[in-house]
């Protein structure tokens, strides 16, 4: 009985269904292929026989993924950030990383309408706080986040579905230099290698943090409204739970995204911030001075949020 308890409950596992659906549907549309080359049928009685062959072997075949884990090693060890090597967000970034950001971008946004890598980096050059990434100690790219602060004549047609992100060029962003008076900021993108793991969770969380650490650091005198575009369903969920207000549905936008849009204070940006985890014992910001990052012993963890998403107040749509 406890055999076949166990088997029952492992058959349900997911996993192991798809697999061995996949591997018995290979096997026969091999076997059928081959039977047209020939011109050969089987009897309904061979048939039926050589079915549950087939499916035994895709049983034996996928066996393996029947046999649950001791330990979730990726839970344990999620990678190389420790208090002793700790994570680094960089902003400005050098060309190399900021060709691993594009490449990261492509193929996350693979379906959306967004900027093409090369006017990205004419932006780039006139501006290189608009990309920040992050690395952990040992220089390998985890992943990045952008924020462009638009000019007037562009943001305000953008703001009303007017024109898209693929027709931003660098004349439509501000300089370095002039960032102080940026009035319109929108966040263009945010991702993380390999998001499903344990480490590229960790990594999400910590580039929201980051994130919010830049705007009030570069943006936070200037107070600017502050836009993005939900252009994937993961976007528009992590929007939602930040509680940024919707402005506009997809349906009156060219792009067809819906955009969310925020005034942008230190009021605001604090209480976001005490919504997410406090990394600034296991993560560099670039932007900080070092004397201020203490190595030695220090938490191996973040300190937990001390605000809830759910006490965010939504605000009026400006």
């Amino acid at each position: 009985m406890g055999k076949a308890r166990r088997l029952i409950a492992l058959v349900r596992r997911k996993e192991f269904l798809l697999r061995l659906g996949g591997t018995f549907i290979a096997v026969v549309g091999a076997v059928s292929a081959i039977l047209g080359i020939v011109d050969r049928h089987f009897a309904v009685g061979t048939a039926v026989v050589l079915a549950t062959v087939t499916l035994a072997i895709s049983a034996l075949l996928n066996y393996r993924s029947l046999i649950s884990p001791q330990v979730p090693v990726d839970d344990i060890i999620a990678s190389d950030v420790s208090p002793d090597a700790p994570a680094k967000l960089i902003c400005p970034c050098n060309l190399e990383t900021a060709n691993e950001a594009k490449e990261l971008a492509q193929h996350c946004y693979a379906v959306s309408v967004t900027i093409e890598p090369d006017k990205y980096e004419q932006m780039r050059v006139k501006n290189p706080f608009i990309l920040a990434c992050l690395k952990d100690d040992a220089g390998h790219f985890l992943g990045y986040f952008d924020a462009i602060p638009l000019r007037a004549h562009f943001a305000q047609p953008f703001l009303h579905g007017l024109v898209t992100e693929a027709q931003i060029t660098h004349e439509d962003v501000l300089a370095a230099g002039e960032i102080d008076a940026c009035k319109y900021l929108f966040i263009a993108g945010l991702a993380v290698r390999d998001p499903n793991t344990y480490a590229g969770r960790r990594n999400a969380s910590m580039i929201v943090w980051g994130l919010l650490k830049y705007l009030d650091e570069f943006y936070g005198s200037s107070k600017p409204l502050l836009f993005a575009l939900a252009a994937t369903r993961e976007g528009d969920e992590l929007l939602e739970r930040f509680k940024i207000p919707l402005r506009s549905e997809g349906t009156s936008r060219r792009d067809s995204y819906r955009l969310y849009s925020l005034p942008l204070n230190a009021n605001e940006i604090g209480k976001r911030l005490a919504c997410v985890p406090d990394w600034s014992k296991l993560c560099v910001l670039s932007w900080t001075p070092e004397s201020s990052f203490v190595r030695g012993k220090r938490p191996r963890r973040p300190p937990l949020p001390q605000g809830k998403p759910w006490r965010l107040a939504s605000g009026a749509v400006p």
